[in-house]
């Protein structure tokens, strides 16, 4: 996305903003994954510590915005590319981090949780497995889709629609960040 905006192409941006989108979701399957191997009593503390850990993300990142925007301006660049190409840094060193240090596998450590240990089987049976299409068809799961598709836009449009304004309000990266 950074080298769309020095190029000045829209389609690159596209690819760019695909790619910061899987990025996010596979970020985001990290929740999953330590409520996975983590026992039944742990599991809700597990999954907040995630998100506690993405929350200390949601406020160091906009206070680096700043700092990468003039470091693109010192090199001849817009300040919008800074953020893109520090976002892209921190994302690489991210995921050699997973790729070296996440040892053994989540998949592993839960398939061998499950594996037959007497302390993770409930006295009550597991319910029968449902399509995905079989479960769209109860109304709450619809209800539940909606009601997070509708705020999922909401937020989008919040957060984009917010630094456009503030930037026709000559606001600078600094404020817009903090915003």
């Amino acid at each position: 996305a950074g080298a769309a905006v020095i190029v000045n192409s829209f389609a690159l941006y596209l690819g760019g903003m695909l790619l910061l989108g899987a990025a996010r979701g596979a970020s985001d399957q990290s929740r999953y994954a330590a409520a996975d191997v983590s026992p039944a009593p742990m599991r809700s503390r597990a999954v907040s510590i995630i998100v506690f850990a993405g929350t200390i993300g949601a406020v160091l990142g906009p206070l680096l915005t700043p700092i990468a925007g003039q470091a693109a301006e010192a090199r001849g660049y817009d300040q919008l590319v800074g953020p893109w190409f520090a976002n892209a840094i921190i994302m690489a060193i991210t995921l050699v981090f997973v790729f070296i240090f996440l040892r053994p596998d989540p998949r592993d450590v839960a398939k061998q949780m499950n594996a037959g240990s007497v302390e993770t089987r409930s006295a009550e049976p597991l319910p029968t497995p449902r399509s995905f299409r079989r479960v769209l068809h109860d109304p709450l799961v619809r209800a539940a889709l909606v009601a997070m598709g509708l705020a999922q836009a909401v937020m989008v449009m919040v957060m984009n629609i917010t630094p456009v304004h503030m930037t026709h309000f000559n606001h600078g990266l600094t404020d817009i960040s903090f915003v």
